[in-house]
């Protein structure tokens, strides 16, 4: 899988699990992090969905938001990146 798969795929995931996004967004307006980007969402069931939330991740730099929480009875990875 390439980069660009990588990517496509947590695009694919934001649309699947906008429960999840609108978790995350509140986590991060709750915390006041202002310049939050490297979004990522992943079903902790699946594989491949964790791995482009992996991919993701380690693509970010500065402080680190990572959270797992349970949206409809399915547990999710949830996180972002912020600073600077």
């Amino acid at each position: 899988m390439t980069n660009d798969d990588l990517l496509d795929l947590m695009e694919d995931i934001y649309k699947k699990y906008p429960k999840a996004i609108i978790h995350l967004r509140r986590v991060i307006e709750e915390r006041g992090l202002e310049y939050a980007d490297n979004f990522r969402v992943a079903l902790a069931a699946d594989a491949w969905q964790k791995t482009a939330y992996e991919f993701v991740r380690r693509t970010g730099c500065c402080g680190c938001l990572e959270e797992e929480v349970v949206i409809d009875g399915e547990l999710f990875w949830i996180g972002c990146n912020y600073g600077h």
